[in-house]
């Protein structure tokens, strides 16, 4: 991935500074019928982290539909 990065920051190619990082909870959600904000310790470890990566994520999305410049870059192997 990270050459794949890199290649597409040296061609000038846009690239998302935040990356979704694979969690469990992203997935209980769409088996429990729930969303991120209402999970447990128990159903999905560590949901305070999905919903700030989730946020964090959805932010920048909202950025670049704004065009507002994100403040700095967070490594797209979180």
């Amino acid at each position: 991935m990270r050459d794949i990065c890199a290649q597409m920051r040296e061609n000038s190619i846009p690239v998302m500074k935040s990356a979704m990082v694979a969690r469990s909870a992203f997935k209980v959600p769409f088996r429990l019928g729930s969303t991120i904000y209402e999970l447990s310790e128990l159903e999905a470890k560590n949901p305070e982290a999905a919903i700030r990566n989730a946020e964090g994520f959805a932010q920048e999305v909202r950025d670049v539909f704004l065009g507002v410049e994100t403040p700095q870059e967070v490594s797209a192997h979180a």
